[in-house]
C-alpha cells in the first residue's frame, strides 16, 4: 500500500472513530439523562381501611404505598400526609377553584420521624406505609393526600383520594 492511500485509509478510521465517539455520547445522553436511568421512579398511592366506631370516633388505616419502578434505591426523608374531611352538618360546597372543599382539618402530620431520618425503597420493591389514627364519626367522606419531595430536587410527588367513610 503506497503512502497516499494509506494516509487516506486513516483519515477514514480517524473520522469513523469520531463518529462512533460522537453516537456513542448522543445514546448515553438520551439514555442516562432524558430517559433518567439513573433516577429513582417512584408509583405512588394511597389507601384507607375504615374499621367499626368507638365511641364518637372511627379507626382508621391509612396506607401510602411507594412502589420503585427504576433502577436505583430511593431515601423518602419526608413524607407528608394531610386528612380533611365533610361531615354530616356540612352542605357539599366547592372552593374558588372549582374542587370540592372539604372543610374539616383531621389530619396533617408528618410520616418519616426525626429518630427514623429516612425510609428507603430499593428498585423492583413495593414499600407500604401505614398510619394508625382515628376520625370523628360524624364524617361522612375524606380526602387523603400524601406527599414527598425527591432528594435534590424541588418535583413533588403527590397522590390524592377521596374515602366514603360510611362505609
Amino acid at each position: 500500500m503506497d503512502d497516499a492511500t494509506k494516509n487516506v485509509f486513516d483519515v477514514a478510521v480517524s473520522v469513523l472513530s469520531a463518529f462512533g465517539i460522537l453516537a456513542g455520547s448522543v445514546w448515553a445522553y438520551y439514555r442516562f439523562w432524558r430517559e433518567g436511568e439513573h433516577q429513582a421512579k417512584i408509583e405512588f398511592d394511597v389507601k384507607c381501611t375504615f374499621l367499626q366506631p368507638c365511641g364518637d370516633s372511627r379507626i382508621i388505616e391509612l396506607e401510602i404505598n411507594a412502589a420503585n419502578k427504576g433502577k436505583v434505591e430511593h431515601k423518602f426523608s419526608r413524607i407528608s400526609l394531610r386528612v380533611r374531611g365533610i361531615s354530616d352538618q356540612e352542605n357539599l360546597s366547592n372552593r374558588p377553584d372549582g374542587r370540592l372543599n372539604f372543610p374539616v382539618v383531621i389530619l396533617k402530620t408528618e410520616l418519616v420521624t426525626e429518630e427514623m431520618e429516612y425510609y428507603f425503597v430499593r428498585p423492583g420493591i413495593s414499600q407500604p406505609f401505614r398510619f394508625v389514627t382515628a376520625i370523628p364519626s360524624d364524617i361522612k367522606f375524606i380526602l387523603v393526600r400524601a406527599a414527598f419531595k425527591y432528594d435534590e430536587s424541588n418535583d413533588m410527588h403527590t397522590t390524592e383520594h377521596v374515602f366514603d367513610a360510611r362505609s
